[in-house]
């Protein structure tokens, strides 16, 4: 089964944005039998979708939402990752967010988290 997942964003020790993804992920995807593919540009999720079929979106944890934290590629991280949640409830796919990916659905759909 393959799954998209987007990556964390941030900056390296050169002060340029990074995307990573644990190692954690590929190691229970591969204990569960799932495929993951990154996914950090909805430029090309509708030829990504029709060429790899993905039956959901994992939208990861890692650094904050811009609401909370107004850096940049925060902001950037926002925008990419709203346009791929919107493609995947239009296809009607599950979406599982964790973490930062949870607070950003919430956020994204009007609901207040309380700690």
């Amino acid at each position: 089964m393959n799954i998209f997942i987007t990556p964390r964003v941030g900056l390296d020790k050169n002060n340029t944005i990074a995307l990573s993804l644990e190692q954690n992920w590929i190691e229970y995807a591969k204990k569960i039998n799932i495929n993951l593919f990154i996914i950090s540009d909805p430029k090309n999720i509708k030829k990504n979708y029709i060429t790899y079929k993905p039956k959901g979106l994992i939208v990861s944890g890692g650094g904050n939402i811009y609401k909370y934290d107004k850096k940049s590629y925060n902001l950037q991280r926002d925008k990419n990752e709203k346009k791929i949640i919107d493609f995947f409830k239009n296809k009607k796919l599950s979406i599982l967010g964790i973490c930062r990916g949870f607070q950003l659905i919430c956020s994204y759909s009007g609901i207040n988290l309380i700690r």
